[in-house]
């Protein structure tokens, strides 16, 4: 696939713009060399290397990723470039230099906090002795660790390519998550055919908690520090809090599929499952892009061990509205979240969580519709999200929700289950799920639609100019990506496009005369 210049809807007037002008500057001079090239002369050059996906992505400013990906990156073009009339060092060091301005002001839009050092020692001599984690390399200090967080998304493509080469474990070659026989099944089911069951029973985590909590720095007034201790104290993230969550801890796929819940919450999934892309960035660094395998991961030893971690599932659904003469989809580009941000992903996808506030969690709110109901209201209709103590009042008029919902239980919305897997990186269980709407149904339920909201915005932001079945006072939904096969491709091959939109994507594509949804029909 060609490179091309992302616009400036895509990359806005900033920093970030001035480096992406910059490094195509270079990138033209050096003769617009294919990802391929600029990988090969990025492997025999000293120092980190970048490979095609980072690259891919840094080109088309959906990550500003980090100073040694870069580095290899400006390096490679140079070398590209050798013979070059102009002073093509002068034009790498500008590239760098505006690099540098955008990471800082990056910094300063997320923030980096430093502890006063009374505190930093006080926390220090607080903390427990002898973790079993202590095998890992030192404590990070803060700028580090920042730095190594934002490079679980800013070489994301690369960790995740590196993860499904070393650990191979897909039943599935063209599903892009570690899964085993029978996750995938063979064909898609009615979404009521996945049956969802409820134990008592739960496993400690402390052991996982202590086995990475020497990878981030000490967090003041904590004895042992936990992953989002750290990021809570040090980077402040918007949305980021601890939701109750129905933790997975048990797949039977067949002879359909059952799956077994416990009570869990959101911090238990981040300490335990989050850790893994964390280290892997690290590994990755370590040793210039050989392996993202740390002690962490070896500990841990099975992905479909459930037992060691908390796997809180992502209900991922890929939304079709189906016209008579045309059948579009809808992705996100999410920019607002802890984990994840700058990738895009289907739209609505959401953590397996209830949809209520407060209480114990019990059996009556096991229900993916639920799930998938609340992830619309939110992603779609711009709803409050019911689980942040930040949102007290609800945004959705009733008679919105009470459409959105009939739609969904009532069948206007056909859902099919499509398969489970695991994020190879973080090893996150992903629920893969496929909603085809009809356009006039599609068009009233989702009249007031928008185009973005806390955690994203839609990749395709025009309104449809045909929305004939519009309410009245409502502007309309908006036009979805053409569902053909170059466009779903162009998504799907994408290393921007997280691998549980990209399964989507595949199984969609591949089941759309079953589904229905098959350009031209």
């Amino acid at each position: 696939m060609s490179l091309s210049k992302p616009g400036p809807d895509e990359v806005p007037p900033g920093r970030h713009r001035d480096f992406i002008e910059a490094l195509w500057v270079l990138y033209v001079e050096a003769g617009r060399p294919s990802l391929q090239r600029i990988a090969e002369q990025s492997l025999g050059l000293p120092g980190p290397t970048v490979g095609k996906g980072t690259a891919r992505a840094i080109f088309h400013g959906t990550t500003l990723s980090n100073r040694p990906q870069v580095s290899a990156l400006v390096m490679a073009l140079q070398a590209c470039a050798e013979g070059s009339d102009l002073d093509v060092h002068a034009l790498a060091q500008k590239a760098v230099d505006a690099w540098r301005a955008a990471d800082v002001a990056e910094e300063e839009r997320h923030g980096v906090t430093v502890p006063p050092p009374g505190h930093r020692e006080q926390a220090r001599n607080e903390a427990q002795h002898g973790r079993i984690g202590a095998q890992m390399s030192h404590t990070p200090d803060v700028e580090t660790f920042v730095r190594i967080r934002r490079a679980v998304g800013a070489i994301a493509p690369d960790l995740i390519q590196r993860s499904i080469e070393e650990q191979g474990l897909r039943a599935d070659a063209e599903v892009p998550l570690l899964s085993e026989e029978g996750w995938i099944p063979s064909q898609p089911l009615p979404l009521t055919d996945v049956q969802l069951h409820w134990t008592s029973a739960r496993e400690d985590l402390g052991e996982a908690k202590s086995q990475s909590a020497a990878y981030w720095p000490d967090v003041p007034y904590k004895a042992t520090s936990t992953y989002s201790d750290a990021v809570t104290y040090y980077q402040h993230p918007g949305h980021f809090f601890n939701g109750r969550s129905f933790r997975l801890v048990r797949v039977e796929p067949s002879p359909s599929p059952v799956f077994t819940f416990t009570e869990g919450t959101y911090f238990e999934a981040f300490d335990t499952s989050e850790p893994l892309g964390f280290e892997a960035a690290k590994r990755y660094e370590e040793t210039a892009g050989e392996t993202v395998v740390g002690p962490y991961r070896e500990w841990l030893a099975d992905p479909f061990d459930l037992s060691k971690r908390c796997g809180v599932p992502g209900v991922n659904t890929l939304t079709v509205r189906r016209a008579k003469r045309d059948v579009t989809f809808y992705l996100h580009r999410r920019t607002g979240v802890a984990t994840a941000a700058g990738t895009v992903h289907v739209v609505p996808a959401g953590e397996f969580q209830p949809s209520t506030v407060g209480g114990p969690l019990t059996r009556s709110e096991l229900d993916l519709r639920s799930t998938i109901i609340r992830e619309y209201a939110e992603e779609f209709l711009n709803e409050a999200d019911v689980q942040d103590p930040a949102e007290h009042n609800p945004r959705l008029h009733p008679e919105d929700h009470r459409r959105l919902e009939e739609a969904v239980r009532g069948g206007a919305a056909q859902l099919h289950y499509l398969g489970i897997g695991l994020y190879p990186l973080t090893w996150k269980p992903e629920i893969l799920v496929v909603s085809v709407f009809d356009a006039k149904t599609f068009d009233k339920v989702f009249a007031g639609m928008v185009k973005s909201m806390f955690e994203g915005e839609l990749v395709n932001t025009e309104r449809l100019r045909k929305a004939l079945y519009a309410l009245p006072g409502k502007k309309g939904p908006y036009q979805g990506l053409p569902f053909t096969e170059d466009v779903v491709a162009q998504y799907r091959d994408s290393p921007a496009t997280l691998p549980a939109a990209r399964a989507c994507l595949a199984l969609a594509w591949r089941h759309r005369r079953m589904l229905g949804i098959e350009p031209g029909r």
